[in-house]
């Protein structure tokens, strides 16, 4: 019917209804309702409009005539039949009131357990949508099944494994369906979001006023520890003989008293043992509160999380493997919420973990490992998602726990991976991976306090030191170098390995990876040479290391890195080229150049000045002779180079000039000549281009892509097709642009990969003149910074010969350098 235009609402015909909840639900989708003439009673409208009431008049003898659809929109209702079930037990069990209704269902609490653990195992099978929804509620109902595993009928209902699946299962298919919502890293934004917003210890919150919260299971409901006997692997070697509960029938132990368990937690050692010395819920609670002001913690939740991970197997281990970066920031969360509710952030790293879950954590991180090694040819997309979880979770433990069992830690990696390592022809990716690991590993805030750059080299009695906590967390800068051996500070020996374990690791990476003899680990120098140039800059850029002294000590964990690249000197690219004509002694009889600012200083006139009447040096196996010799395994290339280069001026002008003094007088005449030859090398690197260089590397940019334009200018316009361009160039007749810029014979190569001019063009872009005056001034700066250490250390080398008989032959090599660095620009 049309509406008339002022006219009164018409009479209505009838009245029909829908009851909101049907048995606890609500009642959605498409209903055809019968129609009654008269208006029910209020009381009428809880039951359906289908059943027959008597005295009610209906339209068309009671049939279906009115069609009608309901849709919820609620953030109360989950409107999935398998999160309704998981959340109303668990209502049950928080507020203790049985026999339960679900649905047709009447559970009695003698059948609570098998509906508990069958609807958790049931939340597999719920729609994504509602678990989306509702995702943080499930998660931290599930957090508390595995913290306060019920008491049901006196008996402890076992939860934390089912619990663990579960959760597992979840945020794989999150992963695997909400692809869309990952960050950088390819953690999803809902679960990363819940992590860092949401997640919580139960009843750890101060304002919290009972247990029975929001936050988790409590009323009247009993709690107690979850028996760990029967499924620890045994080669964890756990099975020690310690009463853990009086309320597990599966532990044995001596019962205690309710008095007895309350002095030994607040007793000596309550600390280390409150994660697992249990009572009962209703027994102890109220009294523990009244002393402490703070309920028990019944469960540590990182503790069970780490439990269930290494007894896990099966499909369950690997969902947890797949998305491992949850689990460990899961944990790495419940670790600092633990140690910041329970006061122990002041207390000794030592004691703020039983032994139990750092055997646990031992056990994850070696199975990871060995999971890394065994499945890297497999599937390298996972491995590589494991790998840098893993390093993260163990840059995360530095900060909380005992260093010393951390480095332990790293320690278990890296032999695994080391011993993978020598049965491998290829070990290129693995190195890569250990790689990764070791520079995420090494951005901690506090690398450099971990190394003890101030202690002394002296040999510890573990290969990974355990570090106490005052002297881990006392400043790294409080005491003087006393009595240290020079060469082991300059060497990567056992006793500086040991002292500055992570520092060694680096250096030692970089030398195994720089070693001319390694085959295949070519493609890692640049990579290797970035996170040590990384953690240079860190430390330069850090207010804490700005001190002069304070640096020095920081530049003491770097000094290994001269005699490296004094050992790679010959696989260095060769910056001194452009010098062969002006100065550079391999260059016997060459000839004057003529540069932008005027002639140079001849060669002959330079070995005059030197005292060697020849232009021959007397130094043997000399890098600036032999450019060859030693390049049979390929050169660095100039940019990898260069900021090798660069790492090692930053130690020369950062460490103690008297460490220098005492580390030259130790070196042989041939060792003080190489050193001599890298800081030659240094010159010609740093050398200061100046404004006009990069105009002209600009312009021949700019002058290459208005070739390139003109070309395709010429091929839209149609004086050149694309088919005769094609047969020309497979006949290798076409022409060179008349700028000369196209590549003759080479022009036929147009899509090899290994041809980028097309694609160096396209991306290359026109620079301001204010960009080319910043990186004129920024290389202009360099130069001058790089020349006055050299000078510096020229300075050192004099003052530690110039009392010794090899005066002579160093010398001369010393004025050489200092030559040629007035030769450069």
């Amino acid at each position: 019917c049309q509406q008339k235009q002022n006219t009164p609402l018409e009479t209505p015909v009838g009245y029909t209804w829908i009851p909101m909840l049907q048995n606890g639900r609500l009642r959605t989708g498409h209903f055809c309702l019968p129609v009654s003439l008269e208006k029910p009673p209020q009381s009428y409208s809880v039951l359906s409009p289908d059943v027959p009431l008597p005295g009610m008049k209906w339209v068309d003898n009671h049939r279906g005539v009115f069609n009608v659809e309901v849709v919820s929109v609620s953030t109360l209702h989950t409107q999935d039949q398998y999160l309704d079930k998981f959340f109303a037990l668990v209502h049950a069990l928080d507020e203790h009131m049985f026999p339960v209704r679900i649905g047709d269902m009447r559970i009695m609490e003698n059948n609570l357990e098998a509906e508990l653990k069958s609807s958790i195992a049931a939340l597999n099978s719920s729609q994504l949508e509602p678990i989306v929804r509702f995702l943080h509620l499930l998660l931290d109902k599930l957090v508390v099944l595995v913290v306060r595993p019920p008491v049901i009928a006196g008996q402890i209902v076992n939860l934390g494994q089912a619990s663990f699946e579960v959760m597992a299962s979840i945020v794989n298919r999150l992963h695997k369906y909400l692809d869309s919502s990952q960050d950088q890293h390819g953690r999803n934004s809902l679960l990363s979001s819940y992590i860092y917003y949401v997640f919580r210890l139960p009843n750890t919150d101060p304002n919290s006023p009972s247990p029975g919260g929001p936050g988790g299971l409590g009323g009247s409901v009993h709690y107690a520890t979850m028996a760990r006997s029967a499924v620890r692997p045994a080669s964890l070697n756990l099975n020690r003989s310690r009463s853990l509960s009086n309320s597990n029938p599966d532990i044995s132990g001596t019962p205690t008293s309710p008095d007895d368990e309350v002095r030994s937690i607040i007793g000596s050692k309550a600390m280390e043992r409150s994660g697992n010395r249990m009572s009962s819920h209703t027994e102890t609670a109220s009294f523990l509160q009244t002393l402490t002001g703070r309920l028990p913690t019944k469960k540590l939740f990182h503790e069970e999380l780490a439990l269930q991970w290494v007894v896990s197997s099966g499909s369950v281990r690997e969902g947890a493997l797949q998305q491992a970066w949850f689990f460990f920031e899961l944990m790495v969360k419940s670790i600092i919420h633990h140690l910041y509710f329970t006061d122990r952030l002041e207390s000794p790293r030592k004691n703020r973990f039983p032994e139990r879950f750092m055997d646990d954590i031992t056990a994850l991180v070696s199975t990871i490992a060995g999971d890394i090694v065994s499945r890297f040819q497999k599937d390298l997309e996972l491995v590589e998602r494991l790998n840098t979880s893993l390093a993260f979770f163990l840059n995360d433990l530095l900060s909380v726990m005992d260093r010393g069992f951390v480095f332990s830690l790293i320690k278990t990696y890296w032999k695994q991976v080391s011993t993978k390592l020598y049965t491998l022809q290829s070990p290129t990716v693995l190195v890569f991976l250990r790689l990764d690991f070791l520079r995420i590993v090494c951005s901690h805030e506090h690398y450099v306090t971990l190394n003890l750059p101030c202690s002394l080299l002296t040999p510890p009695a573990s290969p990974s030191p355990s570090v106490s906590s005052a002297t881990s967390q006392g400043s790294g800068f409080s005491t003087h170098v006393q009595d240290q051996k020079i060469a082991n500070m300059f060497d990567l020996s056992v006793p500086f390995r040991e002292q500055h374990y992570l520092a060694g690791l680096v250096l030692t990476e970089l030398s195994l990876i720089l070693d001319p003899e390694a085959d295949g680990l070519f493609g890692l120098h640049k990579k290797v040479i970035n996170v040590v140039h990384n953690l240079q800059s860190s430390h330069d850029s850090d207010p804490r290391y700005a001190d002069a002294e304070v640096k020095a000590r920081v530049a003491m964990l770097y000094l290994p890195l001269i005699g490296i690249v004094m050992e790679t000197l010959p696989q260095l690219h060769d910056f001194t080229e452009s010098h062969n004509q002006r100065g550079r002694p391999s260059c016997a009889g060459g000839e004057e150049h003529e540069g932008e600012g005027g002639s140079m200083i001849s060669q002959t006139v330079a070995m005059a000045i030197a005292g060697t009447s020849v232009p021959q040096l007397s130094r043997p196996s000399s890098f600036l002779l032999n450019t060859t010799a030693g390049r049979q395994h390929g050169t660095f290339s100039a940019e990898s180079s260069r900021s090798l280069l660069i790492c090692l001026l930053w130690v020369l002008k950062n460490a103690d000039e008297m460490v220098l003094q005492k580390w030259f007088t130790d070196l042989s005449v041939s060792q003080l000549n190489r050193l001599l030859d890298m800081l030659y090398l240094c010159a010609s690197c740093f050398e200061y281009k100046g404004k006009k260089a990069f105009e002209r590397m600009n312009s021949l940019t700019f002058k290459k892509s208005k070739d390139m334009k003109a070309k395709l200018e010429e091929a839209i316009l149609g004086s050149i097709g694309a088919r005769q361009e094609m047969v020309r160039r497979s006949r290798g007749q076409l022409e060179r642009s008349p700028s000369g810029s196209a590549f003759g014979s080479q022009e036929n190569l147009r899509w090899r990969k290994d041809m980028t001019h097309w694609r160096q063009n396209s991306e290359k872009m026109d620079k301001t003149r204010a960009e080319l005056e910043h990186e004129a001034l920024i290389d202009g700066n360099l130069a001058t910074e790089a020349n006055l250490i050299i000078l510096d250390t020229l300075e050192i080398i004099v003052q530690t010969v110039s009392v010794t008989e090899s005066k002579e032959s160093v010398l001369g090599g010393v004025l050489k350098v200092l030559l040629h660095s007035m030769a450069c620009n």
